[in-house]
């Protein structure tokens, strides 16, 4: 994918779960039908790091390398050499999805807290930007974050969280996306929409997860970012031209990623 006259950019697609087996070719044709200019797949493990990178390089998109919360109770020393292998490949734009999950009851927070380090160490010795999942973690996650001098900053991504934590967060320099739910009535995010400063915003689709409105209850996909897009257009109260060319620009400034 390249920008041309597309200016969307879905953040944070995950083109290498098994909703997806076999089905990569035509989800990303509709994706470039519908406008998207540029995408980022994500990496979960050292495994589907290594896909995402396949994927990247295949269909030139770009794609992120880290070990997730909930595969960090299986990380072994030699699939964090493995991630940190591919964090030097030219389409590798962040260290991600990394973060803490405390919604399940596994993994423990032992295992998560080891791995959010070491990968918060890659961070800060390659200089990427890294992508945050943090569930039922906000707060301990800041207090990670605080211990260390990241020079990439980075992004919280699929952010459903109230408008004291989007403070918290573009206060330490780091960026805000929004997902599908905020199309969703029960969602209660236009709070926090509203005070994101508009060079903090991102949106992505968290596809295959998160379908938007008027597609939910089906597999989410990089086509529908156009519906979260809309939606937030709607909440700031700007077109919707102006959210795509704002959120390309963030994106693509925080990935590094040359206009």
């Amino acid at each position: 994918m390249s920008q041309g006259d597309s200016l969307l950019f879905d953040s944070h697609a995950h083109l290498t779960d098994e909703a997806f087996e076999g089905d990569v070719d035509p989800i990303v044709i509709r994706a470039r039908e519908a406008g998207v200019g540029r995408l980022v797949t994500i990496g979960l493990d050292a495994e589907t790091s290594s896909r995402a990178k396949d994927i990247a390089h295949k269909y030139n998109l770009w794609f992120t390398a880290g070990i997730h919360p909930a595969e960090s109770a299986m990380a072994t020393p030699e699939s964090i050499v493995e991630v940190k292998e591919m964090l030097s490949d030219q389409r590798c734009v962040a260290v991600g999805e990394i973060g803490l999950d405390f919604y399940w009851p596994e993994p423990l927070p032992e295992p998560q807290y080891e791995i959010f380090h070491k990968m918060l160490e890659l961070a800060r010795e390659t200089g990427l930007p890294i992508v945050i999942h943090q569930r039922n973690s906000f707060d301990e996650v800041i207090k990670v974050l605080d211990e260390y001098v990241l020079p990439g900053k980075g992004v919280f991504h699929c952010f459903g969280g109230s408008a004291e934590q989007v403070e918290e967060i573009v206060g330490r320099g780091f960026y805000a996306s929004i997902a599908g739910n905020v199309t969703y009535k029960k969602g209660n995010m236009e709070e926090a929409v509203r005070v994101i400063p508009l060079d903090r915003l991102m949106i992505e689709t968290d596809s295959p997860y998160l379908t938007p409105v008027p597609y939910r209850g089906t597999r989410n996909e990089p086509a529908y970012i156009k519906n979260t897009a809309t939606k937030v257009s709607e909440i700031l109260q700007l077109t919707i031209k102006e959210i795509e060319e704002i959120t390309f620009r963030n994106a693509s400034t925080l990935f590094r990623i040359p206009l």
